[in-house]
Formats: structure tokens, C-alpha cells, sequence
């Protein structure tokens, strides 16, 4: 909990620090109580924080070269000033006017309140826009900032015109309504989260955390202190899933010093190129359930340390589309989110959850024209599991054996979900799942067996819980094409 302070006690510290700039700059008495103050508060924060080790954990990760990158720390105008959300570019904008009330009242010698008032807008400004996770905290004081830089330039404006025009009294209000009639206008237009906003990003993080508080088991045996599996989540939610999923987690930004482990942690597991290199890092760890939540934003702040760019892997058209580009791609978690764990690469990860809200990426690369709008799930939940593998022979002639099924997303309508498994030389093949079929839960289901076919031949596979928590292996059993019999898996299926 001590680290969890240290950003409340840090803003405590910059707004002292304004108000006692505030005082140096006006013509107000001297400021020496207030100075001493600020002084005593400050000195207890620095002690509380050095005598907890706090202090040392951050200006270490804050003044380290290679710490890790993420999401949260992007600024918000990283992508160009003009390819960020409309609503921002109004608050920056506003920034303008408090920018000039401010030197005027430096040049009227006003009160320290009132510079303390400019200063503290802008502030709220400048550091909002440094990092997205300092706008989650500062985007009122922002609002009201925007508030006042529209009054004022309504008085101004009002200036201008006659006093005793009735134009002059109605500016000001007029100004102040044009400023902020955007906010409730672009939220009703927008049919897309706005990048950044925190609060429409809480419904998803409550989603995923009870859903692991409520389906989960209990991670401690009775009368043990030691969890016996963890719970691994992008670095944004760890919070969540720890404090309201009540389940050890691998990454927690508040409640944890940030050790090698942490960047051990997230090096291995985002930038694994394929499934077995993840698997390896989750099982180093102890981990059971993995929740992903776009995996792209943690890819691409891990991949900063290495020299890259973020437009390398993604860019954004202006249009309020985001355009995956095919590098990420090359990143196992990032085909596990994108494909919702139907991509028959990841037979050792279950899907149990996948939320009802979802997004609309836009994948491929317009130059080679393969660009595709694919509609993800925002949140997902899978379990390590040993899985099945449904195995059998074939002609290497048909060089693939074709494996269908259906499969409903909530309450959208079915698709059917289709992989190419490849025949070697030999006549085997091999498709490792960790999905049952047919399968029904709240938030999905998979509506029959696996359909396999190559050449003239058919079967169907029906795959349950215990022959996944098992190893199972299946052996197909063949039929001609548009006979009726079903080839079940067998009950005395071989064990792994």
C-alpha cells in the first residue's frame, strides 16, 4: 500500500509547490507560514516514503534506462496533435487562453489566489497530456479549466461590442456553451470507446475480475499461505483482478515493488513469438488463467525498449479506426486476443469468458491491400489446460485435413470457425484443443463437434471436459462422405 501513496502525496506535493510559486509571483503578503507549511508536509511525505523503501522503488523505476513501457504512459498527443480525439484537442486548445490570463494577471499584480488558480489549470494541462494514466486523475480539474478559458475569452470577446448591448452580456455564455456542448455530443456520436478514457474502461476490468472471483477456485489450500496458481493480466488491470478478483496475480502496479521478476515477466510473456515460448513463460510462473485485454497496447510499450516505433505496429488514420499492421503478428499473444483462441495454435489455453462488448480492428496493410475489419471480444479469460489431441491418418495427396466448427459469441449470431490442419508425409496429422465441442457457457458456445473432411472422407469428433483435463489422445475415425454415422471419440480414449 505504500506505493499505492505515493502518487496522491506527489500531487499534494505540486500543488503546495504552485501555491507557494503563486505567492512569490503576486504582490500578496509574504507567504512564510504557508512556505513553512509545505515544508513540514513535504518532509513527512519524503520520510514516510523513504522509511517504507517506497521512495527508493520509485525514482529507481523512474530514472531507469530500460524500464519497462507501458500503455498507460503513452502522452496523449503521442500519435500527432491532430490524430488524437477532438474533445482533447479543445482542452489543449484551451490552454491557450489560460496561458495569457495568466501573464496578464502576473502584469495586474492579482492575488495569489488567482495565479494559483491559472497555475493549477495549466498544470492539470501540461501534466494531463504528459501521460494517459495522469489524464484518468486530472481530466475534471481539466474541464473546469476549459470552463474558465471559455469565460474568459467570452468576456473578451464581450469587450469588444458596445456595453450597453445586449450582445455583451450574452457572449460570455455563449462562448462557455460552444466550448462544452462538444463533450455530451461527441460521446452520443462516438461507437467507439475514445482512446484513454478510464471510465469506460472500468465496466470491462469489473467484468473480468468477477467473473474470476466467482469461477475460480480458491488459490490457497485450507491452512496455507502460499497460492498454488496465478492469474496473469495486462499491467493496466493487475489491480483489479487482484483486489476485486481476490486472486494472485503477476503483475499489480500498487501493491508490489516492480523487481527484475516484473520485467522478466513482461519481456517473456508479450513478446513470445509462439505459442510454446508462452506456455513456457505462464508455466515459469505458476500462471492458471490468463485475461487479455487488446494485448497490443503491452506489445508495442514493451517493444519501445528495444529501439522500435509504435507506428511500426500500428496506425491511426484519423478516422477513429485503429489499423493493426501485420508486425504484430509475429506475437503469440496478440493471435491468441485477435483470434479469440480459435487460430488452432493454442491447444494448451481454454477459452472460458469472453465479454459481450467487443471492438472493431481493422488488420492488414493498405499497400498490399489485405486490410479486414475483425470483430474481438474487449476482454477474455483462458485457462491452462493439457488439452486434446485428436489425431489420425490420411492420404498426403490431400495435403490437409480440413477441422470445422461452429461457434456463437454471446449473443451474436454463429460463425463457423474453419483450420487447415497439413497431412505429413507419413499419412499423420495432429490438431491439438483445448476446446470442448459441442460446449455451451453463459458467454459462448460451440454448437456441434468438430467436422473433420479431406478427400472423400468425414467424421465428426466430440470432444468433453474430462478427455481435456486428461491429455487425452483421439483417434479419428474415418467415414465416407454424406454417411450418417458419428465417429465419437472413444471412452477409453489413450491418456497422455
Amino acid at each position: 500500500m505504500h506505493l499505492t501513496l505515493f502518487h496522491p502525496l506527489w500531487c499534494a506535493c505540486l500543488g503546495g509547490g504552485l501555491r507557494v510559486a503563486a505567492g512569490a509571483l503576486g504582490s500578496a503578503r509574504a507567504q512564510a507560514r504557508f512556505v513553512l507549511t509545505c515544508g513540514a508536509v513535504f518532509a513527512v511525505a519524503g520520510a514516510f516514503l523513504w522509511a517504507s523503501d517506497a521512495l527508493d522503488t520509485v525514482g529507481q523505476r523512474l530514472l531507469a534506462p530500460e524500464r519497462p513501457w507501458v500503455g498507460e504512459e503513452a502522452p496523449v498527443f503521442g500519435a500527432g496533435f491532430w490524430s488524437a480525439p477532438l474533445w482533447y484537442r479543445l482542452l489543449a486548445l484551451s490552454g491557450v487562453v489560460l496561458i495569457v490570463e495568466l501573464v496578464a494577471a502576473v502584469r495586474r499584480r492579482e492575488s495569489a489566489d488567482v495565479l494559483f488558480l491559472f497555475s493549477t489549470l495549466l498544470a492539470a494541462l501540461a501534466v494531463g497530456f504528459r501521460e494517459y494514466r495522469y489524464l484518468y486523475v486530472l481530466s475534471s480539474l481539466q474541464i473546469v479549466g476549459l470552463a474558465v478559458a471559455a469565460l474568459s475569452a467570452g468576456r473578451a470577446l464581450a469587450n469588444l461590442a458596445p456595453a450597453s448591448s445586449p450582445i455583451a452580456r450574452l457572449v460570455p455564455t455563449a462562448v462557455v456553451a460552444l466550448a462544452l456542448v462538444p463533450l455530451p455530443v461527441l460521446e452520443a456520436r462516438s461507437s467507439r470507446r475514445a482512446l484513454g478514457s478510464i471510465c469506460d474502461g472500468l465496466p470491462l476490468a469489473e467484468s473480468l475480475a468477477t467473473w474470476v472471483a466467482q469461477e475460480t477456485p480458491e488459490p490457497r489450500a485450507p491452512g496455507s499461505t502460499r497460492a498454488e496458481y496465478g492469474t496473469f493480466g495486462p499491467w493496466s488491470i493487475g489491480h483489479h483482478l487482484h483486489v476485486l478478483g481476490r486472486r494472485p496475480v503477476v503483475l499489480d502496479p500498487l501493491n508490489f515493488d516492480l523487481d527484475g521478476r516484473f520485467d522478466e515477466a513482461v519481456e517473456a510473456t508479450w513478446r513470445a513469438p509462439v505459442a510454446e515460448a508462452l506456455m513456457e513463460s505462464l508455466a515459469r510462473r505458476d500462471v492458471r488463467y490468463v485475461v487479455l485485454t487488446n494485448p497490443a497496447e503491452e506489445i508495442v510499450g514493451v517493444m519501445r525498449r528495444a529501439g522500435a516505433r509504435p507506428e511500426d505496429y500500428a496506425v491511426f488514420p484519423g478516422d477513429g479506426r485503429v489499423v493493426f499492421l501485420p508486425s504484430l503478428h509475429e506475437f503469440a499473444a496478440f493471435r491468441l486476443f485477435m483470434h479469440a483462441g480459435s487460430s488452432g495454435e493454442f491447444g494448451g489455453l481454454q477459452p472460458r469468458f469472453f465479454t459481450e462488448a467487443a471492438q472493431v480492428y481493422t488488420t492488414g496493410s493498405a499497400e498490399s491491400g489485405d486490410q479486414r475489419e475483425i470483430v474481438v471480444p474487449d476482454g477474455q479469460i483462458y485457462e491452462v489446460k493439457p488439452g486434446v489431441r485428436i489425431t489420425g491418418r490420411a492420404d498426403p495427396a490431400d495435403r490437409f485435413v480440413e477441422v470445422r466448427w461452429p461457434l456463437r459469441l454471446g449473443e451474436r449470431s454463429v460463425s463457423e470457425q474453419i483450420l487447415k490442419i497439413p497431412i505429413a508425409a507419413d499419412g499423420r496429422f495432429e490438431l491439438h484443443t483445448a476446446l470442448p465441442a459441442p460446449h455451451r457457457v453463459e458467454s459462448f458456445a460451440v454448437e456441434s463437434a468438430y467436422r473433420l473432411s479431406t478427400g472423400e472422407r468425414a467424421a465428426e469428433v466430440v470432444v468433453g471436459q474430462d478427455e481435456i483435463d486428461a491429455g487425452a489422445v483421439v483417434e479419428v475415425r474415418w467415414t465416407e462422405r454424406g454417411s450418417s454415422r458419428v465417429a465419437r471419440a472413444p471412452s477409453g480414449a489413450e491418456q497422455r
